[in-house]
């Protein structure tokens, strides 16, 4: 068995209420707001699953003719779920499919983007696409193992690239052929180091009798340092529970229960812009106006660390028989709109079909007479940690790994500046709605030369740069891409300066450290300042000579200065490093790109 006595955000076991007493957001009548993304008369249709593409658009959702079992239907959306299309091709053998499916974005080693689709029970089967869900191989057998809701989740790691961690849980009917129901559940791990392709023989985290653990649900903070498994609690005695992690899954905290605000089956958070988590689940409060209802929770992960109740609750939908439903995918839109999707008994009498809301923080928020305040404490942190508190080394390459933001080469023009903001961009964008798209440094270029005048390729100022996003946006890479050589007459297109408009409206914010002066030096302030913004987990541009984007850093007393700065460098399109001792003294200006 795999746990740790973590003492890092992990409190004592504590008194847990079966009710709630924070206020509660009614969604379900409003029609406006819902999406029916498939139904069928007389047919169930149940159980969907859900992945966001980096277009931050494209959707694809699947799910079962069937309780969990069932042949496979897949649609697609090309606006961010508000229109769907008639339901595609599928392999033949997606038609045997025993359990629940879930899908999931995969990136290898080499930056390979994969789509895998997982159906559990005996064995575990996964389908594999290779040109984002417009062709999948079969389903294939991963092992001589399988389990139910294969699986809760599937989590990159920092352990590498490429390398993700997954779980699910079994009753001893499907873990091996043959088998047959125990009194036990178990919770599984396994493991993949080749991008999702293959995984590893499943190990045991947690086993019990008393009460039955499953389900599992991952978030991780917002630091990136812990997970947090929500786990459904089968035997109906008790709450849902938690269990933490701070070794990327290695090691796990024992069980402990969770407030009746987040009690449920099949929890699937996601971080709003602002830092607040919402948590969608089918809700199984003991002590509930909605019990048997599809749900969500608002608060922050320090709330669930510390076993607080949150900041409120959400009826997305009310559903009219039992507790037969929502089993969610939930998505998170650059603007911040959240697309949540599940299927229920939605009409009385009537068989279940699939539906999507749609929703921001705020306007939840203006519901309840709140505000973003409940996420202040975060938000006012993430960029103010104290020098006493800094790592002695931070690195941000994995997340860039990990959303294909590698680095990219200028070639011989002079456009390192224009590759930095691009990248700060980049990764903003990439943390806000957990998916990486390639930003346009040619448009950006463009547009920089229509806020000064100019029509050169002879390199561009960080202060210039930004305010050309902030009066034209910035469109994809696809839309406007990079030329070896400038070309003085190419304009965007119109569709590229629609989508710049777009994305103009990402709700980012820039922060100077240090604004463009005569002398390039910085103080012991600014400096601090570089590492800061760093350990709380954003990167930062650095104008000199040669602009480059600093994605880490590495106290080191042997090199000048004490250290180095990890860089993503468009000179040679690699990661390299510089000394602590030349950003002192060769760098003037400073900026980062927030997500807010």
């Amino acid at each position: 068995m795999l746990f740790a006595g973590l003492a890092l955000f992990c409190p004592c076991v504590m008194a847990v209420d079966k009710g709630y007493s924070i206020p509660l957001v009614d969604l379900s009548q409003e029609t406006h707001r819902q999406v029916v993304v498939d139904r069928e008369e007389g047919q169930y249709l149940g159980h969907p699953t859900t992945v966001l593409l980096e277009d931050n658009q494209t959707m694809i959702c699947v799910y079962p003719k069937g309780h969990g079992k069932g042949a496979l239907v897949m649609k697609r959306s090309t606006d961010g779920g508000k229109t769907w299309s008639d339901r595609l091709p599928t392999p033949k053998n997606w038609e045997t499919s025993q359990e629940t499916p879930t899908i999931h974005r995969v990136v290898d080693a080499e930056g390979k983007k994969r789509l895998i689709l997982w159906s559990g029970l005996y064995p575990a089967r996964l389908a594999v696409s290779e040109d984002d869900g417009l062709t999948w191989t079969g389903l294939e057998p991963v092992g001589d193992w399988g389990g139910i809701v294969v699986m809760g989740f599937v989590e990159p790691l920092a352990t590498g690239k490429g390398h993700y961690l997954a779980m699910f849980h079994d009753d001893g009917r499907y873990f091996r052929a043959e088998g047959t129901k125990i009194p036990t559940f178990t919770l599984y791990k396994t493991l993949s180091t080749d991008g999702g392709l293959t995984w590893s023989a499943p190990e045991s985290v947690w086993q019990g009798s008393d009460i039955h653990l499953c389900e599992p649900g991952c978030v991780r903070s917002p630091d990136g340092k812990q997970l947090a498994v929500l786990l459904r609690e089968n035997r109906r005695r008790r709450n849902s529970h938690v269990i933490f992690s701070n070794d990327e899954g290695k090691t796990w905290t024992e069980p402990r229960e969770l407030p009746g605000a987040l009690t449920g089956d099949r929890h699937t958070a996601k971080y709003a812009p602002d830092s607040r988590l919402f948590i969608s689940f089918r809700d199984t409060t003991f002590d509930s106006p909605t019990r048997g209802d599809w749900v969500g929770w608002v608060g922050t992960y320090d709330d669930i660390v510390n076993g607080r109740e949150g900041q409120y609750r959400v009826r997305l939908m009310d559903n009219h028989r039992g507790q037969d439903c929502a089993y969610p995918g939930v998505e998170v839109l650059l603007d911040g709109t959240f697309v949540a999707t599940t299927y229920g008994h939605w009409v009385k009498g009537k068989q279940p079909f699939i539906v999507s809301v749609r929703f921001t923080m705020d306007e939840l928020d203006a519901k309840t007479g709140g505000s973003r305040e409940a996420a202040k404490d975060t938000k006012e942190t993430r960029g103010n940690v104290e020098a006493s508190d800094l790592p002695t080394s931070v690195d941000l390459r994995d997340k860039f790994d990990q959303w294909g933001l590698t680095p990219r080469r200028q070639g011989r023009r002079p456009t390192c500046s224009v590759f930095t903001v691009v990248a700060a961009l980049e990764f903003a964008m990439a943390r806000r709605s957990g998916a990486g798209t390639k930003l346009s440094v040619e448009y950006l270029n463009w547009a920089t030369n229509q806020v000064t005048g100019r029509n050169e390729d002879r390199g561009q100022f960080f202060h210039n740069l930004l305010n050309a996003y902030g009066q034209h946006g910035i469109c994809r890479e696809g839309d406007m891409p990079y030329r070896r050589r400038f070309n003085p007459d190419q304009e965007p297109s119109r569709t590229a300066l629609d989508r710049a408009k777009e994305l103009r409206e990402a709700g980012l914010e820039i922060h100077w450290i240090n604004p463009l002066r005569p002398r390039r030096r910085l103080n012991n302030e600014k400096f601090a300042e570089i590492k800061r913004v760093l350990a709380a987990g954003w990167p930062v541009g650095a104008g000199s000579g040669h602009s480059r984007l600093l994605v880490g850093y590495r106290d080191d007393p042997e090199q000048p200065g004490g250290g180095v700065f990890l860089t993503k460098d468009s000179a040679p399109g690699a990661y390299k490093e510089v000394t602590y001792e030349f950003v002192k003294t060769a760098v003037g200006d400073v900026f980062w790109i927030e997500a807010l």
